[in-house]
């Protein structure tokens, strides 16, 4: 399999076989990135760790190229692909279609995962069917879900199997191109998700592994060394300077004498992994195992493993043993990257790489005989008795919200659908569970394939498919099944456009400040700001007047404070460091859909979300505030017998010829007794009772006094009478809805 043993006449007609190949890949692999991103096109939730993506991948599209070596911009070590990758949108356009086509970048990438297996498996000397077969396992799992999401792993995917292709390819067919290519992918892989540096041994070492069990396959053990580090320097100078290097760093590192964290830096803010005692990685890796072994179908696993053993056992062919060495180091990185991880199920994504490609080679050697013998039927077997003892000795625990069809798609989807129906079928035998309902079906059904495999001639290539396709469709029913419960469930919601709302009311060059006043100060709004902020590219400045930091804006966002002007209303605005530097108020804000502001602006109002209290207002010129309400909290109540006062400016006394303010003072409710109020404005006064849950309507004339920066009035609000902790706050009433307006004829002043 080497390329010497190949002759040039036969290299030509491969090339338009392997074409034909991609185009028959590519029906099915285009299919299923058009579901997945039907289904993310469906998404609304989002994490904290998609929100620092996409805030960074905005910040590289406004500030393309400095921003890629931007001081404490990526902190994840070197993890950095993936917010770059979909800063393309950002740059293109705007929500929504930025978030659209950034789904369905995510979607294309994680797809194009089958290209990679396809093309080992079909250089591997796997049949034509085989090839498909391992691409579409390692597309159709449940982990699939992850392509709703913003999340690394829809580009660490793709690049980890690339990293295995070139790997074997290097390892088979060693040049100095193709260590250039091996180390390319690596980098790449690194880049994606800083777990990926697990991979970094994965090179020298199946190179070594290589030519140590195939290379000098006929020489004694005790020639191997020398002849080793001979083949290796002859085969691969570039790569063998490259990983003298390599551990040369890790000599200086371990001495401590690289500056800085040393190699430590190359992981950011994560932590390295620490040893933990045995068998609490044991543990771990028994869960972790059993999910990959759920996902990937069951069987899969139970196929992969006892093909691998025996193809480094006694490979047969070179190109078959490196494939096995490949994928065997491809599923040891991926379990070293677990040792410090946390369950949830998309850090083993990865490992349906290699167990696609080691079942699809098995399946394919399995499918070449007549009959399948003594040798092969005890090794599935004895497959099928490990995967049975991870699925007996592994916790399945109950779903506890919707997202943990995201989180732990293969567990769940074990638990809810195969224990389930397990449970119903054992109901009526009383003492089997359903677990072991499961594994005594299973160890049956694969008994009886190898026995109709053995014993029937002619059985085993049929019975192989049978095997690939019940995978395949255990698969898809459990990838399908996580996609519509995770998207209908946890994370359904309002339309891409809905949740872009504010984007689609500005000009793409429009800065939009979101102010927290009142209830937008509240912890009740923090999930509020963060869903417009994700979704809303033009909302860049936190607006405040008081204390910034009130609401939860994504990184290297602009802090703008406000004042007022006694009087006159008039506002001026501070912004930069500090915020010390004279700017223009904004002219877009985003203000909270509440009758109890504190504060209020003039201006007009654009756009009101329809699922969230937010509108979006354009403030008038010069910019201003109408009124100004004290001593209420967030909520608009007042403390019982505190004076609670109102202060209206000159922009929303203009013109009315006389002024009166309106508002609503409202009791709780549930409760015995009378609320006494008192209204204060110059010269007239309003006393009543209120009742509970009764809303008394008040009306009363504003009496303005002169200032040096034109006419204000002043009222004042006093409720007593018997208090309630109403929301968490101890309260008389609620004072809601204050507005100004021309005075009616029964409350003009006379």
């Amino acid at each position: 399999m080497s390329a010497a043993s190949t002759p040039p006449h036969r290299a030509a007609p491969r090339r338009p076989a392997l074409s034909r190949d991609l185009l028959i890949l590519a029906v099915p692999v285009a299919l299923v990135a058009l579901i997945y991103a039907i289904y993310a096109l469906r998404a609304a939730d989002f994490q904290s760790d998609e929100e620092q993506y996409l805030a960074i991948a905005r910040i590289v599209a406004g500030h393309f190229p400095s921003a890629l070596w931007q001081t404490g911009l990526f902190t994840r070590g070197t993890q950095r692909l993936d917010p770059i990758i979909l800063a393309l949108p950002f740059a293109l356009m705007r929500g929504p279609g930025a978030y659209q086509l950034a789904h369905i970048i995510q979607c294309a990438l994680f797809a194009s995962t089958a290209i990679p297996c396809f093309l080992l498996a079909r250089r591997a000397g796997l049949p034509r069917a085989a090839c498909m077969f391992a691409a579409l396992l390692c597309l159709v799992v449940p982990w699939a879900v992850v392509t709703t999401s913003y999340l690394a792993e829809c580009v660490a995917y793709p690049a980890y199997a690339w990293v295995i292709y070139a790997t074997w390819n290097t390892t088979v067919r060693p040049s100095v191109r193709n260590d250039v290519l091996a180390l390319l992918a690596l980098v790449v892989a690194a880049l994606s998700r800083t777990a990926m540096l697990a991979l970094t041994p994965i090179l020298p070492l199946a190179i070594l592994w290589q030519e140590w069990a195939w290379g000098l396959r006929g020489r004694p053990l005790r020639q191997r060394p020398r002849a080793l580090a001979a083949r290796v320097w002859a085969a691969h100078p570039l790569l063998s300077v490259v990983i003298a290097l390599g551990l040369l760093a890790l000599l200086l590192g371990g001495l401590g004498l690289l500056p800085g964290r040393g190699l430590a830096a190359l992981a950011g803010d994560y932590a390295l992994p620490q040893l933990e005692p045995v068998f609490t990685v044991l543990d771990r890796y028994r869960e972790y195992l059993s999910r990959m072994t759920v996902g990937t179908g069951v069987i899969a696993l139970a196929l992969a493993v006892p093909w691998a053993a025996y193809t480094l056992a006694r490979a047969r062919d070179g190109a078959q043993h490196a494939l096995a060495v490949v994928c065997t180091l491809g599923l040891a990185a991926i379990l070293l990257s677990l040792l410090h991880a946390p369950g949830d199920e998309r850090y083993v994504l990865y490992c349906a790489v290699p167990i696609s490609l080691a079942c699809a080679a098995a399946l394919s050697e399995l499918a070449s005989v007549p009959r399948i013998g003594k040798r092969a039927a005890l090794g599935v077997l004895a497959g099928t008795a490990a995967v049975i003892a991870l699925l007996a000795a592994a916790s399945w625990p109950p779903l506890a919200s919707p997202y943990d069809y995201f989180t732990y798609p293969a567990a769940i989807f074990y638990q809810r659908v195969l224990l389930e129906h397990a449970r119903l079928a054992s109901a009526p035998l009383g003492h089997l569970s359903a677990n072991t309902l499961i594994v005594v079906g299973l160890a049956l059904m694969m008994m009886v394939w190898v026995l109709v495999a053995g014993r029937v001639r002619g059985a085993a290539r049929p019975a192989a498919v049978v095997l690939g396709v019940g995978m395949i469709a255990m698969c898809a029913i459990q990838d399908g099944y996580t996609l519509r419960k995770f998207t209908t469930g946890a994370d359904g919601g309002p339309s891409a456009s809905a949740r872009s709302w504010v984007d689609e009311h500005v000009a793409p060059s429009v800065r939009v400040g979101a102010l927290a006043v009142g209830l937008g100060e509240a912890a009740d709004y923090v999930p509020i700001w963060l869903d417009t902020e994700f979704w809303n590219t033009s909302v860049k400045l936190d607006v405040f007047f008081a204390t910034s930091g009130t609401l939860p804006f994504p990184p290297y966002s602009e802090a703008v404070q406000l004042k007022i002007q006694p009087g006159s209303g008039l506002l001026s605005a501070l912004a930069g460091p500090h915020t010390a530097t004279p700017v223009e108020p904004p002219e877009w804000l985003l203000i909270p859909a509440q009758g109890t502001n504190p504060i209020v602006l003039a201006g007009k109002p654009v756009a009101r979300s329809s699922y969230v209290p937010l509108a979006l207002v354009h403030l008038s010129r010069p910019a201003r505030a109408l009124w100004e309400i004290s001593s209420t909290s967030a909520e608009g109540f007042l403390t019982s017998g505190q004076t609670a006062s109102a202060t209206v400016f000159s922009g929303a006394l203009a013109g009315l010829r006389p002024p009166c303010a309106s508002f609503s003072l409202i009791a709780p409710g549930g409760l015995a007794g009378s609320w006494p109020y008192v209204v204060d404005s110059g010269p007239r006064t309003l006393r009543g009772h209120l009742r509970a849950a009764q809303a008394a309507a008040v009306n009363i004339p504003l009496f303005p006094t002169p200032t040096p920066h034109g006419p204000s009035a002043t009222l004042t609000a006093k409720v007593s009478g018997q208090t309630t902790l109403f929301g968490g706050v101890v309260a008389s009433a609620k004072l809601a809805f204050f507005n100004v307006g021309q005075c009616p004829r029964s409350s003009a002043p006379r």
